[in-house]
């Protein structure tokens, strides 16, 4: 079984997180183990997971989990893991969506019944012939992260 270990220390950082974490004296995390991010940088919204901390999260996914809910996954390679998922990720379907095409639409539709104050729904919000759909209105930095 392969485990995710410290750079540091070389603890296993599976075990670790679930006893409070790694105490190695890190000054900062090693890119691979970069948590997840959502950012808006410049006009480009990006995702960015260190290979670390993607292999960690696959390997807690519920969808792995053995019959006492324990992780059954265990990753041998994590940067080839993270190359699979990158062309799992933009796999096109037979009507040419993707994975990634599918988590913005649920994104889309969560802002939207969250109340988005930065959008206007033809035919709820705006007359139907206005043709305004989505306004920009301002940039903005928002930051999600995982912790490992």
């Amino acid at each position: 079984m392969s485990y995710i270990l410290c750079t540091k220390c070389g603890k296993d950082l599976f075990r670790s997180v679930e006893r409070g974490g790694c105490n190695c004296p890190r000054t900062a995390p090693e890119e691979s183990e970069s948590p997840l991010s959502v950012k808006i940088v410049g006009e480009e919204l990006t995702i960015r997971i260190g290979i670390n901390t993607l292999a960690w999260a696959a390997r807690r996914s519920p969808e792995f989990e053995d019959d006492w809910g324990m992780p059954s996954l265990a990753i041998t390679n994590a940067a080839g893991f993270a190359k699979d998922i990158m062309y799992e990720s933009v796999r096109e379907q037979e009507d040419g969506t993707t994975p990634v095409h599918l988590l913005l639409d649920a994104a889309f539709v969560k802002a939207v019944e969250n109340g988005s104050e930065h959008v206007t729904l033809k035919g709820v919000d705006a007359p139907e012939d206005s043709g305004v759909l989505v306004e920009v209105s301002e940039t903005i930095e928002y930051d999600r992260k995982l912790e490992v």
